[in-house]
């Protein structure tokens, strides 16, 4: 193969971090609520593929290979909203980067995903 101009890559190589499949989709159905409130439940879905930390394999980590979803559900009246939201819902370990150790070389180090985080969101227009 030939010479990328990037030192360690090879043409055709794929670009560390990149996966090779990645997917989203979501669904929504919305719908009168309680009160005549318009009201919307919410669900969706990611997945990102595995992917190298390196451009060659010898020597890289890998990486992604996770799902995460994601639900919320809304009320809106009179120009006020409440949200309740559960993002990461399974609470997937999910890693986006890591390094090779930094301080012993036989301690890799892994970036996770954001864990399962639950919240309410209060919105009002004027």
């Amino acid at each position: 193969m030939q010479n990328s101009g990037v030192i360690g890559a090879l043409k055709g190589d794929r670009l560390p971090g990149v996966p090779k499949y990645q997917s989203s989709a979501a669904i929504q159905y919305n719908f009168d609520g309680i009160g005549g409130a318009e009201s919307s439940i919410r669900f969706e879905h990611q997945y990102i593929g595995s992917s190298l930390t390196d451009f060659t394999p010898a020597g890289a980590l890998e990486i992604g290979g996770f799902n995460v979803v994601n639900a919320r559900t809304t009320m809106s009246y009179e120009g006020y909203d409440i949200t309740l939201f559960a993002n990461n819902l399974f609470d997937s370990k999910g890693i986006t980067n890591a390094i090779h150790g930094m301080v012993l070389p036989i301690t890799d180090a892994a970036f996770r995903i954001r864990p399962r985080t639950l919240g309410i969101t209060l919105r009002a227009d004027f």
